[in-house]
């Protein structure tokens, strides 16, 4: 994976300045869960949108299974006083052989 992006849908006005941390998580039947991204330390003045850090793993085996999960798991420093709908938007890179 080459790039996992979090952005705020509702409501509209919100911004992320409620986290501190967050990590991403995905897992498959038969595999074992691993952390594909994560951001520290987030200030108060990010926006609606957050770039991850991504973690250098093979995820070939969760991309080959016919589906997988993707669990987050947010540290915050505010109370919210509402739900906020968040998209996860993770972009793979697929390197493959063509057969002639």
């Amino acid at each position: 994976m080459n790039e996992l992006t979090l952005k705020i849908l509702s409501p509209e006005a919100e911004t992320f300045s409620f986290l501190n941390d967050l990590e991403v998580y995905i897992s498959a039947e038969g595999l074992n869960e691993e952390k594909i991204a994560y951001n520290t330390n987030i200030p108060d003045n990010v926006g609606n949108g957050i770039i991850c850090n991504t973690i250098d793993a093979d995820l070939q085996a969760f991309i080959k299974k016919d589906k997988f999960k993707i669990r987050t798991v947010f540290t915050t420093d505010e109370t919210l006083a509402q739900n906020v709908e968040i998209e996860i938007k993770p972009r793979f890179l697929v390197k493959a052989k063509i057969k002639k």
